[in-house]
């Protein structure tokens, strides 16, 4: 082979090479997307560039835009910056209890500009996380989005859109003076729970289509704090209104979510409060009233007084489907004239001297529960129906009925004769109160047991379906013959009040059959 020619196949493979090398090179710089603008060092992964010795407290790390694939530990004071959140995202590892997003570790950490999605958190600030500050990110698809735990005080949440996360959406536990600001928090678990954690500030956050979109726990709240939570917040488009130091006045009807504090005299009347950590909550409020509320779906109680709220009515209102329909932690307080359904405990107190009286307590998994000292309380005219325990009372004595003849409660699962009267029930003469007392405890026990539920007008339509029809014949056949002590006996069924289900009560329906109402 000539010379000449080896030479220049020696000079075109030489050049390949240096081509080779040079595109290599060039793959290898595009590819480091992390930035460290402080020392000028580039890396491939977001943890390496925290990990890196030359990065020091201070720092800014810069991201570009594309998907990282990291469970991602910041364990220095650094700003950590991605270039767009909408194309700077954060792919976690998973929903594994360990597996987080994004894990604070240090104080004055700040977050912004990032998706960061499937994992158990997708931010989790840790204890001693102090002033930590969450912005302009979008946080979706995690099982917890923000999560400020145990003593990481002074955080900073501002202008997030949390969406998708299964649990919550921000929650804040133990963790002082954390300020919310202009979060857009959508379609999450819990949209926004606050939980043992004074002093925070909540403005311009918009709360929509959670399952539950505001919880305030109670013992988060300051009462000496002297100023009210801006109404710009909103659940499902109406405001919240968290007054603090207000008297004689009245909560505004569109209402989505009320919080009282350090209140007198307030008014809360005809809301619909709905998908909350509470309906109403008051903390420390006195001498108000509230009246004619539909309080449904929220997740701990639909109506909630807590210490030292003393003093107030609670009447005519509707609640259900929540942990607690009505949770009373405050003493002299009356509860009258509501209906409460379908919530694990319907009235649940806790301290003494309360009146109870013409509520309507039904499918609830606990009727009514007097705690450990919820003595000098007086329950009576109330019907508590189809609850799978009807009342509990923590051995403390209290009064189940208002004497005779007013008589005590109606109970579903309690049917005694109704053969003799007087306050000894051993006069001849029947009298709508049942012969023998409802037991609930050896220190409890309602004496005057009624017949019929409280309140109870006949109608030939038995079951309620709004058409008196050959349903309604049919529950009377099958408590026909019956009287009070019967396994058959229906009150219900008895349409003329004689203690017996008979011939009249069929003559009743047959004169009303076809109609409607």
């Amino acid at each position: 082979m000539k010379r000449e020619t080896i030479t220049g196949l020696m000079l075109t493979l030489l050049l390949v090479g240096m081509l080779t090398l040079a595109f290599n090179i060039q793959s290898v710089t595009a590819a480091l997307s992390v930035h460290n603008i402080d020392t000028g060092e580039d890396f491939a992964t977001i943890q390496e560039a925290i990990n890196d010795p030359d990065t020091l407290d201070g720092h800014t790390i810069l991201v570009d835009a594309g998907t990282y694939y990291e469970d991602i530990r910041i364990n220095k004071t650094l700003t950590l910056q991605g270039e767009n959140r909408e194309t700077t995202i954060i792919h976690g590892s998973g929903f594994g209890i360990d597996v987080e997003g994004i894990d604070v570790d240090s104080p004055h950490v700040s977050i912004s500009g990032f998706t960061i999605e499937n994992a158990f958190y997708g931010i989790f600030v840790f204890a001693g996380a102090h002033y930590s500050t969450i912005t302009d990110n979008i946080v979706s698809s995690n099982k917890y989005g923000i999560y400020v735990g145990h003593y990481s005080h002074y955080a900073t949440i501002a202008n997030n859109t949390v969406t998708d996360n299964s649990e919550e959406g921000i929650s804040v536990w133990t963790s002082n003076s954390s300020t919310l600001v202009n979060n857009i928090v959508s379609n999450n678990g819990i949209g926004i729970h606050i939980d043992g954690s004074p002093g925070f500030v909540l403005r311009n956050n918009s709360m929509t289509d959670n399952g539950y979109n505001l919880f305030i726990s109670d013992y988060n709240i300051d009462p000496s704090i002297g100023h009210d939570i801006d109404p710009s917040n909103t659940v499902n488009g109406k405001p919240v209104y968290y007054w603090i130091n207000r008297k004689d006045e009245t909560v505004p009807s569109d209402a989505g979510y009320v919080c009282i504090v350090s209140s007198i005299n307030i008014t809360v009347r005809e809301l619909n409060l709905v998908n909350n950590g509470q309906g109403v909550l008051f903390v420390n409020t006195t001498n108000s009233l509230i009246a004619n509320v539909n309080s449904s779906n929220n997740w701990w109680a639909c109506i909630d007084l807590s210490r030292g709220s003393s003093y107030n009515t609670i009447i005519n209102n509707t609640v259900s489907n929540a942990y607690y329909g009505l949770l009373i932690d405050s003493s002299h307080n009356t509860i009258s004239d509501n209906i409460i359904t379908n919530s694990s405990t319907g009235i649940s107190l806790v301290g003494a001297n309360f009146t109870v009286r013409g509520n309507t307590v039904t499918d609830n998994e606990c009727g009514i529960t007097l705690q450990t000292g919820s003595g000098n309380t007086t329950v009576y005219h109330n019907n508590f129906i189809n609850n799978t325990e009807q009342a509990v009372c923590k051995l403390v004595r209290n009064t189940w009925d208002n004497g005779y003849p007013s008589g005590g409660n109606y109970w579903s699962d309690h049917n005694p004769p109704d053969v003799y009267s007087g306050p000894y029930q051993n006069e001849t003469g029947r009298d709508e109160i049942g012969d023998e007392a409802y037991v609930i405890n050896m220190y409890n026990k309602d004496r005057y047991p009624l017949i019929y539920p409280y309140g109870y007008v006949p109608s030939p339509d038995l079951n309620g379906d709004g058409t008196v029809n050959i349903l309604d014949v049919i529950l009377l056949a099958n408590s026909f013959g019956s009287d009070p002590g019967h396994p058959n006996w229906n009150p219900e069924a008895d349409l003329n009040k004689d203690g017996m289900i008979n011939i009249f009560d069929a003559i009743l329906i047959a004169g009303n059959f076809g109609k409607t109402s």
